[in-house]
């Protein structure tokens, strides 16, 4: 999930919330990311943006998993060899 607002001093924030996960991307929050940075260069109040994420990690990287995956990251999903 991506968070996007623009402060009264004139920053606008873009926060990855997804603690549970590390905050890993996934399609979804990049796309968010694009369309707050879209919206940020067309506001003219917009002076800087700030890219922040809550939890302990910024971000673990691109998630390899689909939204509606229940099982990704257990110790039981099936793997394929490398």
């Amino acid at each position: 999930m991506i968070h996007y607002e623009v402060g009264p001093d004139q920053i606008g924030r873009i926060t990855l919330d997804r603690p549970e996960a590390k905050n890993a991307l996934t399609i979804e929050m990049r796309d968010g990311i694009v369309d707050a940075v879209r919206d940020a260069r067309g506001n003219p109040e917009v002076r800087a943006l700030l890219l922040t994420a809550s939890g302990d990690a910024f971000c673990a990287g691109g998630s390899a998993c689909r939204p509606s995956s229940e099982s990704c990251g257990s110790s039981t999903s099936p793997r394929s060899p490398r």
